[in-house]
């Protein structure tokens, strides 16, 4: 007798039998979410709802669940804002918005964005991240002033427009022993 596990000799057990019924039971689960994916709308799918003319007042009510959780107040007004003649809309909304339910952000912009507003595509405007300094520039930066990479940048962004900024940035190198070809390398 094993003693971690006590079988009984009349229990037969078919292991494959229980491994098809396994395999049964996650592809019915699959079908099933997928199923219940599609109905649940996204964030293409509002902004589609803030745009289509007439406005439906009811279509929030309409939404389940998983729909109104998708609703980002925060990720509606990004994409409008993408439109150069609504960002002043937008930033006004912005303001009020704290004090409003998604509900009404919705019927908000729904009926700002009339037939009058030509909705076209609107394009999403991606950060550049663009490493304009060198690395070791940041490093010596952030370690001179005592401030974080982040703010190492900002610091050097300033120091690249103001008069004699790099020069400061020269001495701050040569202070840290490097020489004129390094600095004339890092300080372009």
């Amino acid at each position: 007798m094993n003693k971690f596990f006590d079988f009984d000799d009349d229990i037969d057990i078919n292991f494959d039998e229980q491994l098809d019924i396994l395999k049964v039971t996650k592809t019915e689960k699959k079908k099933k979410s997928k199923e219940q994916n599609k109905n649940v709308k996204n964030l293409f799918s509002h902004l589609d709802a803030i745009y289509r003319k007439p406005y439906d007042p009811e279509y929030f009510d309409k939404l389940d669940e998983s729909s109104k959780k998708t609703f980002s107040t925060f990720m509606i007004n990004r994409f409008l804002s993408m439109h150069t003649s609504w960002i002043e809309i937008v930033n006004y909304a912005q303001s009020l918005i704290p004090y409003m339910s998604n509900k009404e952000v919705y019927k908000f912009y729904a009926t700002i964005f009339d037939d009058k507003n030509e909705v076209r595509f609107l394009s999403y405007v991606k950060n550049k991240r663009e490493n304009k300094f060198d690395k070791e520039l940041v490093d010596i930066v952030s370690i001179y002033y005592e401030v974080s990479k982040k703010e190492a940048i900002e610091y050097l962004e300033v120091l690249f427009v103001i008069n004699g900024g790099k020069e400061t940035l020269k001495e701050i190198c040569a202070s840290y022993g490097y020489e004129e070809k390094e600095i004339k390398k890092m300080i372009k």
